[in-house]
């Protein structure tokens, strides 16, 4: 549910040959894991809920968004 969202919302820039990708690669659960709620900065309304649940969940790799 979370990896759809990030990349319709933070492509091209933190996925393969994006400007940011070397430094945050959003294709990887570890850097999307620390960031929490610092990667919200361009997300919104149920987008944004549903990431903001899953970092509050705990965010396990395994895990799905909270519905």
């Amino acid at each position: 549910h979370i990896l759809p969202i990030l990349k319709s919302n933070c492509s091209p820039c933190h996925f393969p040959g994006g400007k940011v990708f070397d430094e945050y690669p959003f294709d990887s659960y570890e850097t999307v894991a620390g960031l929490g709620l610092k990667l919200n900065t361009r997300l919104k309304g149920k987008e944004k809920d549903v990431v903001v649940r899953w970092v509050q969940s705990g965010k396990t790799e395994q895990s799905t968004a909270p519905r």
